[in-house]
């Protein structure tokens, strides 16, 4: 299953943040561990860095963090075609549309957000990381039938 991460979800994983607790550890783990396969945008890693700073003080240790994610998860790089697909989209929120052309375009079965209302334009089916297990589980449950 091909899952692109919306950076709250990333976020929501490694911190004590309100939605802790919602699935995003255990969806971010499957990435990890390769039960899944984890996407993230190249932008998406300056977005990442930017906000640890409240959650890690060391540099050296958000450094080591986006290292990790790195090698965990394959990043789709942007370019003027994202950009501009993106921007024909004509959503609220332009980094949201982003993620909705790119998961478009690399055939993506999900996005997995804490914002399910900012994906309305998407064709890709955006679920809260809680939603995406409930999914997994069934075609796991299906599949082992």
């Amino acid at each position: 299953m091909k899952v692109l991460f919306d950076s709250n979800v990333i976020i929501d994983a490694i911190s004590a943040r309100d939605n802790a607790g919602n699935g995003a550890d255990t969806l971010f783990l499957m990435a990890i561990s390769k039960d899944i396969d984890g996407f993230l945008l190249s932008k998406q890693i300056t977005d990442i860095y930017y906000v640890l700073r409240r959650y890690m003080d060391d540099k050296d240790e958000r450094i080591t963090f986006i290292g990790f994610l790195l090698k965990t998860f394959e990043i789709i790089n942007i370019g003027y075609d994202e950009l501009f697909g993106a921007k024909c989209m004509y959503g609220d929120d332009f980094e949201d549309d982003l993620i909705s052309f790119a998961a478009e375009k690399c055939e993506m079965d999900y996005i997995a957000t804490s914002n399910i209302e900012h994906f309305n334009l998407s064709y890709v089916k955006a679920g809260t990381p809680r939603e995406i297990l409930s999914e997994i589980e069934k075609v796991r449950k299906t599949t082992s039938n």
